[in-house]
């Protein structure tokens, strides 16, 4: 005859029955964990690994996007203009015979005005087969003035006798020609600029701040100065 079980209380029951379904229901949830991650971590597809002597590829910005900077003009910044990506080393002189350099812009050539000043230059270097000129608002950040066309031998852009082919650009007011820059509540400058190019200028190519961001750089030399504009109370 066997022996009688013994009683197990009824509360101890409870609680080893408890302890069965926590862990079935730790087990569930790490069994979802581990698919999850695989599901995550894997398309189902190995991934080979790279190549001996591979690099990882990087973005070239576009070396036609001009970038902003600050234009300091006797220690002091005046305007926010676009530059190109590379400007050529200053190896021409440039000038204009209508006023002394460092002085502010003559009248004639200001406000309203559609007659250009005369600009004169060094000789331009070998290499050289087309020079063109720009006059830009550093302020308003726009090209005043475009003049393609010119010959490399000529060292003068007198506007009442421009140089056989040199030809005027529509400038950013629209205009081609002089537009004369105003005045404002604050001094501002206005840049003159001369490159040689080692190519002609076709038809149909950019004009204004557009064309001086993409022919500056291609320049064999360059040369420049700077004149200031008067403000509105002087």
């Amino acid at each position: 005859m066997s022996a009688p079980r013994p009683t197990v209380p009824h509360d101890r029951r409870r609680r080893s029955s408890r302890r069965v379904r926590h862990a079935w229901g730790a087990l569930a949830v790490g069994t979802a964990a581990l698919v999850a991650a695989g599901a995550c971590g894997s398309s189902g597809r190995d991934m080979r690994p790279p190549a001996e002597g591979a690099t990882a590829q990087t973005r070239t910005p576009d070396p036609t996007t001009a970038t902003s900077a600050p234009s300091t003009v006797g220690g002091s910044v005046v305007a926010s203009i676009t530059l190109p990506p590379s400007l050529p080393t200053e190896t021409m002189a440039l000038s204009s015979p209508d006023w002394t350099s460092g002085q502010p812009l003559p009248i004639d050539f200001a406000c309203g005005s559609t007659t250009p000043p005369t600009i004169q230059w060094s000789e331009a270097p070998e290499g050289a087969t087309e020079l063109v000129v720009f006059a830009s608002d550093l302020d308003a950040g726009e090209v005043l003035w475009f003049v393609t066309g010119i010959p490399a031998a000529v060292t003068e852009l007198d506007p009442t006798a421009m140089p056989p082919g040199a030809t005027a650009r529509v400038n950013d007011k629209g205009t081609a020609g002089w537009d004369g820059p105003c005045p404002t509540d604050r001094n501002h400058t206005v840049l003159f600029e001369l490159a040689a190019l080692p190519r002609t200028v076709t038809e149909g190519y950019p004009t204004g701040a557009a064309a001086r961001q993409a022919l500056l750089p291609d320049a064999v030399a360059y040369g420049s100065f700077s004149a200031p504009v008067g403000t509105t109370s002087d």
